[in-house]
């Protein structure tokens, strides 16, 4: 009986999931959508392997790490690191519930500048009053 109960569950739940969640679309539409998806999967690549490269940096290398700032520079990179991977799910989600073609394009265009946002932060925060990032924490680890 439970089994029976949770059949129907799924079904109703894949029902909703066809007929309300995702735009199925002509051939067109789905072939945007492939060739966004490939070259949004080809751009966030680069992306997700610095972010890893540099986590992996981090760990085997900690004693260039003074006090609290190896915790700051890890976060910033598992940041850089999901914030690429959430658009990228995000964008193809967003791009199989669209029912034309313009809002596929459109969404990718805006997922590809949200995945840059993480490099306009970083190249803001790369120079502290005046100094790089590297001088002032020196400077201030001294003090």
């Amino acid at each position: 009986m439970a089994e029976s109960s949770s059949e129907d569950i799924w079904k109703k739940w894949l029902a909703t999931l066809k007929s309300d969640f995702l735009y199925q679309g002509d051939m067109s539409l789905n072939l945007t959508r492939l060739i966004c998806a490939i070259i949004l999967h080809i751009s966030i690549m680069p992306e997700v392997r610095s972010a890893v490269d540099m986590m992996r940096f981090l760990v085997k290398s900690p004693e260039k790490f003074k006090n609290k700032n190896m915790v700051l520079a890890f976060s910033f990179c598992f940041i850089k690191y999901t914030s690429a991977v959430l658009t990228e799910f995000l964008n193809i989600l967003k791009m199989a519930q669209a029912d034309n073609i313009d809002d596929v394009v459109k969404d990718f265009i805006a997922f590809g500048i949200i995945v840059e946002i993480d490099n306009m932060i970083l190249r803001t925060i790369s120079r502290v009053e005046g100094l790089t990032v590297e001088d002032y924490f020196a400077e201030h680890e001294q003090s």
